[in-house]
């Protein structure tokens, strides 16, 4: 399947377990990184590095190491970057493997439309793939906007813009000059999840503060509001 650009947040961040292969390609590799350490991040998964020459050596190595129990009784993300139509003839295996225990990610560069691995990606219902571009100027808001719905989160189009703009200044890239690269994108996901994270902190303090009655100065405040 091919991933929209408003829907891969939630898609690595809420991973299928009917996926089995995620491909993250295009030129901004390391907005394709950041998405698959999300991945690893929701999965709670140890990272398996697999080295694509290995997979273009022995392709059934890739269903195998997909299909194995980790000794520790954890979650395994199996990681292949960088990957290219090399490995194709593995993940077609890995695909019509039987059963499964880990996801498989590749993180490739810039991929011709008539690209094998790319066409088996966007073809096949247990994978998933997505274009990795740096975000321009106009995008980031937009980038912010989708980062906190994937968090939970609503932001109007105001905050998206002071959020993008502070996270550019983070990263050191000037958002307004185009393209600024994955470390803004980085930056606003890091941001969306602290702000997640103080929204829950708060939600619980005010969940469990014991009932306070209020002053005489408050009681006066509240009747002014009536």
């Amino acid at each position: 399947m091919k991933a929209q650009r408003g829907t891969i947040l939630r898609s690595v961040g809420e991973p299928d377990r009917a996926i089995r292969f995620y491909l993250f390609h295009g030129p901004d590799d390391s907005g394709s990184r950041a998405l698959a350490e999300r991945l690893r991040a929701a999965l709670d998964a140890e990272k398996c590095a697999v080295a694509s020459g290995a997979v273009k050596a022995d392709p059934a190595m890739l269903a195998a190491e997909a299909g194995a129990i980790s000794l520790f009784g954890g979650a395994r993300l199996v990681w292949v970057d960088p990957a290219g139509d090399e490995i194709t003839e593995g993940v077609e295996a890995l695909l019509d493997a039987s059963a499964v225990e880990s996801p498989v990610v590749a993180i490739a560069g810039t991929l011709r439309k008539s690209s094998a691995l790319l066409r088996l990606a966007e073809a096949h219902g247990a994978a998933l793939a997505h274009a990795s571009y740096a975000p321009e100027g106009r995008d980031a808001a937009r980038m912010v906007i989708d980062a906190a719905l994937a968090e939970g989160l609503n932001v109007d189009s105001g905050v998206a813009a002071r959020v993008a703009a502070n996270a550019a200044r983070v990263a050191g890239v000037d958002i307004a000059a185009g393209r600024a690269g994955g470390e803004l994108f980085r930056n606003i996901l890091k941001r969306c999840e602290q702000g997640l994270q103080r929204r829950l902190a708060l939600l619980h303090q005010v969940q469990h503060r014991p009932p306070r009655r209020a002053g005489s100065k408050a009681r006066q405040a509240g009747q002014g509001l009536g």
